[in-house]
């Protein structure tokens, strides 16, 4: 792979999981320092969709029931254009954290980055560099099913255990192998 970086080597052996092809919006990040200090992989539970009010609960509770059999392109051809958006909005694992780290560390709905970030910011390294330490981080959920109410858990059916533990050892594998 003459001229590909780590990420790209990364990303391209990573989306050769099925789970990935339907979903590539779901891909773990891997912070452009990775490795650098130590191999790092932060597992938060799931992502979760705006669904507050019963109108477009109903709306979502279909696209959940079928997460597993539908795709990235299904969600924003054949989905409320609305609604599709902001499925993939909300389960773009990458885009969220990249949003964190740039200017949204005060909102609500990135609590668990900036708890992480936090509590990382408290060794030497990072209070001496003055970096974000999700740079020498990588991060994924461990479940690739959203959660279907806002803010709650996950209540996981077999298939999601089962789809969870599958793709967490294919990334482990690939991203504790791989040569930074």
């Amino acid at each position: 792979m003459e001229n590909m970086t780590y990420y790209e080597t990364v990303d391209r052996i990573i989306l050769e999981h099925n789970h990935y092809k339907n979903h590539p919006q779901m891909l773990p990040f891997i912070g452009h320092n990775y490795g650098k200090l130590k191999k790092l992989l932060i597992v938060g539970e799931s992502h979760y969709l705006h669904n507050k009010n019963s109108e477009l609960t109903n709306k979502y509770s279909d696209i959940i029931k079928n997460w597993y059999s539908i795709t990235h392109d299904y969600i924003l051809s054949k989905v409320d254009e609305k609604i599709g958006k902001d499925i993939i909005s909300c389960t773009n694992t990458r885009a969220n954290l990249k949003a964190f780290m740039k200017d949204c560390r005060t909102l609500k709905a990135y609590t668990i980055y900036k708890n992480v970030s936090d509590v990382a910011m408290q060794s030497t390294f990072f209070k001496e560099n003055k970096v974000e330490p999700f740079t020498y981080m990588a991060y994924m959920n461990f479940f690739q099913r959203p959660a279907d109410l806002t803010g709650e858990k996950l209540i996981p059916n077999r298939t999601d255990v089962e789809i969870a533990r599958n793709v967490f050892s294919y990334v482990i594998n690939i991203i504790k192998t791989a040569i930074v």
